[in-house]
């Protein structure tokens, strides 16, 4: 194999393998990697990550037929395992309302479409208690801003918000009882669902 440098096109004609990555640091077998049309990073003789020739980001694979930037497969634990995507705020201990994480929708201008968010919710935020809502936001029509739609409160109450006339709201209980049943009404400028 021929190692070629100039300053036009870097260096050219080296590609590796997993186990011996064309760059690589003081250990031999961790490295980045080339194919045809891709680029592999790779630990310990494994390849972990692979940016294809389609564009795509794989982790936890080199090869996946479905139509997406990003593909997530395995994790840490066993490649067999299921797919897991955590979102950890930097905060070890948030504050009442603090946001722990966003996954948010838009267009290639970056505007925004949608969110769905993640926050504290009240009580006591230690390793043995994190209460957390998940709140749902849709844009409307002549705005440029996500609107807090529908929450799932972190006592596993839903509320659904709504400032449409004749709106209603949803409260959902695990045990039905005489006291905690499936609740329909009116939405109003003053009503308060907790």
């Amino acid at each position: 194999m021929t190692i070629q440098i100039n300053g036009t096109s870097g260096i050219s004609g080296v590609d590796g393998s997993a186990a011996t990555p064309a760059l690589q640091g003081s250990d031999s077998n961790t490295g980045i990697s080339f194919g045809t049309d891709e680029v592999n990073i790779n630990t310990g003789g494994t390849t972990r990550a692979t940016v294809d020739s389609s564009g795509r980001l794989l982790v936890g694979t080199t090869s996946n037929t479905q139509n997406a930037t990003i593909v997530l497969q395995g994790n840490s634990g066993g490649a067999t395992a299921s797919a897991n995507l955590i979102l950890n705020a930097g905060n070890s201990s948030p504050a009442d309302g603090d946001l722990l994480g966003l996954i948010g929708f838009g267009d290639s201008a970056e505007a925004a479409g949608a969110w769905i968010q993640a926050r504290r919710d009240g009580g006591t935020w230690s390793g043995s208690s994190n209460p957390t809502r998940l709140s749902f936001h849709t844009t409307p029509n002549g705005s440029a801003t996500p609107v807090e739609r529908m929450r799932i409160a972190s006592n596993g109450r839903v509320h659904n918000f709504s400032s449409d006339t004749g709106g209603f709201y949803l409260a959902v209980s695990a045990t039905p009882s005489t006291s905690n049943r499936i609740l329909a009404g009116a939405h109003s400028s003053t009503s308060t669902v907790t």
